[in-house]
């Protein structure tokens, strides 16, 4: 082994051992399969992210409308108060069921912001708005197409999967004979 070493011949056939491992098909089919499924889970997991964001979106959005509604209500029932003179000074008896709502209204500012943010039960319009574009995806979709589309997909991951475990199979097979 000494005088092998000496003259370079044990380098030689490692190199050569390393560089053949890129040329045998079965690793090359490994390798090429490893690519397909990470390519193929990069693909979902970029589409479960854009999901995710673009309901985000929408919550804030849904919540952003709701505030501005909300605010608009008190601006409206501010409005109705003091055009209808309801300080406890001038107060019509007529009117005090609608003063005192309209003073409850108006006073509802506080609990709309709260230290710059919004004090609101966003895990229902969670829900709301992800029913919302599942639903809007779901209704122009046929059970047929649903079903083909995701039979499609299968498909492919199983044959190209398979594919490549056969290529590997046979090559094997192939280099024990």
């Amino acid at each position: 082994m000494r005088d092998r070493i000496e003259d370079g011949s044990v380098r030689e056939e490692r190199r050569l051992a390393a560089s053949d491992v890129w040329l045998r098909p079965d690793i090359i089919a490994e390798y090429m399969q490893l690519l397909f499924n990470a390519f193929l889970l990069t693909l979902v997991l970029t589409l479960v992210v854009k999901f995710m964001v673009m309901v985000r979106e929408d919550v804030r959005f849904k919540l952003h409308e709701d505030e501005l509604r909300k605010l608009r209500l008190i601006e409206a029932c501010r409005k109705s108060y003091e055009q209808n003179e309801c300080s406890p000074e001038s107060r019509v008896p007529a009117l005090e069921e609608s003063c005192d709502e309209w003073f409850y209204c108006m006073n509802q500012a506080q609990h709309v912001h709260a230290g710059g943010r919004r004090i609101y039960q966003s895990g229902t319009l969670w829900a709301r708005t992800i029913a919302e574009i599942l639903n809007s995806f779901v209704e122009p979709i046929s059970i047929r197409s649903a079903l083909l589309t995701v039979s499609v997909i299968c498909a492919l991951v199983l044959v190209t999967n398979s594919a490549f475990g056969s290529y590997r199979v046979y090559h094997y097979n192939r280099s024990s004979r």
